[in-house]
């Protein structure tokens, strides 16, 4: 909606707006989802020292996860740009204890095993994850190659597998530093509006950890199963109005547009579209919609609203 223009110099300014809206909308931008603890629910399956792995109790081998996914999105591109934390949650007291002695604590997975040269039991203890990857390409439906997704220990983790293994040879028991990383193997994973106001992720994760405990390489556990992570939105980012306000001395521009409470806005002026003069002070937002005025210097002047991020 445009009020009090007529003429080519008021359509010139409107169209100026609404380029520049869409100019600055569709650069990167790096958000935080939040892990949707209710919805991920990741399985553990594998062997331990050559034993099959299986539950000490019903569900002692699935957990939910928690934390953050940070994520550069642009409209036909996402990157994992590191700093992530998928947090898995403690789902019970399993054996051994932490550092491989006999009794129980908790943790987030708990395994048992037997075979002909023995059993055992194993837990996994503050298992955490950065996700990273390189920038990869979604199509129309909002999908990516997940198997392009990086699933790495932070180097500040503690996580760790205590292991307690009874064999004719004896008791091997102890506690394994968990280190390194594990690409995933699953290409479904999909980024999407659920609603006006919120985007959701979904990504299929089936990743091995490959580590020695009695022998080398002689255990493999995979993680399986799917997380799920969700942001808010701010509204489409555009020019709502913009019009002269009738001022006694000198006539006034306003320009409105929409925002989201916490974004920060700048506005610029220019006579040529070369060079370009901040006109105010960075704007906070408070609300749905944000309004600057200021005076108009010259008979043909041109702006642009600038969004330097901020907002819930």
């Amino acid at each position: 909606m445009i009020n009090g223009f007529s003429g080519m110099r008021g359509i010139r300014l409107v169209l100026l707006a609404v380029f520049c809206v869409a100019a600055l909308s569709s650069q990167g931008e790096t958000n935080d989802f939040v892990v949707d603890e209710s919805e991920t629910r990741i399985t553990v399956s594998g062997i331990v020292a050559g034993l099959t792995v299986q539950e000490q109790a019903a569900g002692s081998l699935s957990a939910s996860a928690k934390g953050t996914l940070r994520i550069e999105t642009q409209a036909q591109t996402i990157r994992f740009v590191g700093g992530s934390l998928l947090d898995f949650v403690t789902n019970g007291s399993w054996s051994p204890l932490p550092d491989g002695g006999d009794g129980t604590a908790p943790g987030d997975f708990g395994a048992k095993a037997s075979g002909l040269i023995g059993n055992g039991e194993a837990a996994l203890r503050d298992i955490e994850f950065d996700v990273v990857s390189d920038v990869l390409a979604v199509d129309s439906q909002g999908r990516f190659d997940g198997r392009q997704l990086v699933f790495a220990f932070p180097p500040d983790a503690s996580s760790v597998l205590s292991y307690r293994i009874r064999s004719f040879l004896g008791v091997f028991s102890g506690v394994q530093e968990l280190k390194g990383l594990s690409t995933n193997q699953i290409a479904s994973s999909v980024i999407e509006d659920s609603d006006a106001e919120n985007q959701i992720l979904r990504i299929s994760m089936d990743a091995n950890l490959l580590f020695s405990l009695v022998a080398e390489d002689d255990s493999i556990m995979n993680l399986k199963g799917q997380i799920v992570a969700r942001r808010s939105i701010s509204p489409v980012f555009r020019i709502l109005e913009i019009g002269i306000l009738a001022e006694p001395s000198s006539p006034r521009i306003q320009i409105t547009w929409s925002s989201k409470t916490g974004e920060v806005f700048r506005v610029q002026g220019s006579v040529d579209l070369r060079t370009w003069e901040t006109l105010t002070s960075d704007i906070q937002a408070s609300g749905t919609v944000t309004s600057w005025n200021g005076p108009m210097n010259s008979p043909c002047q041109f702006y642009r609203v600038m969004r330097l991020g901020g907002g819930a």
